[in-house]
């Protein structure tokens, strides 16, 4: 996860998996993602996390907060 998050930022967000897995912690205990554990009997089982409706939600409402800050600020004009 840390890996993507760097790779889908072009290296903008970097995180140490000591620094993420409290902020997953948190968002899991808000609400906004659920962890599950997976794996087969003989090897070692992983914990993932999956985005909620609210987490979704939130996202949603984040974005159209930046959207319209983009207006006001003139984002993208010369």
């Amino acid at each position: 996860m840390v890996k993507e998050i760097e790779n889908h930022s072009s290296g903008v967000f970097t995180f140490k998996e000591g620094t993420l897995y409290p902020i997953l912690h948190t968002l899991d205990g808000n609400g906004m993602v659920e962890s599950y554990w997976q794996g087969q009997e003989d090897t070692r089982k992983r914990e993932y996390y999956r985005i909620t409706k609210l987490g979704t939600g939130h996202l949603k409402e984040q974005e159209t907060s930046r959207l319209a800050m983009e207006q006001v600020l003139g984002e993208g004009r010369a």
